[in-house]
């Protein structure tokens, strides 16, 4: 018992942001997540909470399909730029290839928006005013934490559709497909090699596993997502 409580006393503290692990299987909606969806041009992912390995997580399956969950707030991320998750996916997409647009699928993405910067270059700033306009509410920035298909690991890349969006490859391959994973990345560091400056606080993180693109299948399976102050 003294362990445990030193262990407690000694983590940083914590921002829950998914603790599925709380919650009971077949629960239709996720307190505080709500659907990621792409229009109706886009089928559905499923998304349910299943018993997986003794403790309850989210498991995705992905029919030529887009959409995910998400979870809207406002974080500091001075406060709590470390981002903890483990996942677990069936196989990644063969066809999958983050520099083309017709490969832009994965089997399992944590997706992580970034609140506006008024003190970003012009160009920016009015290039989200003209997206904002054609399509409604977009992420000024945004980082995907991706199981990549191809693109090797520890690698980053634009996204095709926009360079708004950073594809960062946190697992790749095959390789420890079935396995769970569990990751540990720096927001704020990210946000610097990605966009070259300082982001100014998160304001929504999604799970998303998609086929639409490659017109595959896939499952994934993620566990709790927590922000975290650095350690000292």
């Amino acid at each position: 018992m003294k362990a445990i409580l030193l262990i407690l006393l000694l983590s940083p503290p914590a921002f829950p942001v998914g603790t599925f692990s709380a919650l009971e299987p077949g629960v239709a909606r996720i307190p505080g997540w709500e659907p990621l969806t792409f229009g109706s041009g886009f089928a559905p992912t499923e998304y349910a909470l299943v018993r997986e390995g003794g403790r309850v997580v989210v498991r995705a399956d992905s029919r030529a399909s887009a959409s995910g969950l998400v979870r809207r707030m406002d974080v500091d991320l001075a406060k709590f730029p470390i981002l903890e998750w483990s996942w677990r996916i069936a196989r990644v997409h063969p066809g999958g290839d983050a520099t083309r647009r017709n490969g832009d699928d994965y089997p399992a993405r944590v997706y992580v928006t970034f609140a506006f910067d008024p003190d970003a270059p012009l160009t920016d700033r009015m290039a989200h005013r003209a997206a904002s306009a054609l399509f409604g509410e977009v992420p000024f920035r945004a980082i995907n934490y991706i199981w990549a298909n191809r693109l090797p690991k520890g690698r980053h890349v634009p996204n095709p559709y926009t360079s708004s969006v950073c594809m960062i490859a946190v697992q790749s391959g095959n390789g420890q497909a079935g396995t769970w994973q569990h990751e540990w990345r720096d927001m704020f560091a990210d946000y610097r090699l990605c966009f070259g400056r300082d982001p100014v606080g998160v304001n929504g993180i999604a799970i998303m596993t998609d086929s639409d693109n490659t017109k595959g299948s896939t499952t994934a399976w993620y566990g709790d997502i927590v922000l975290r102050a650095r350690s000292h």
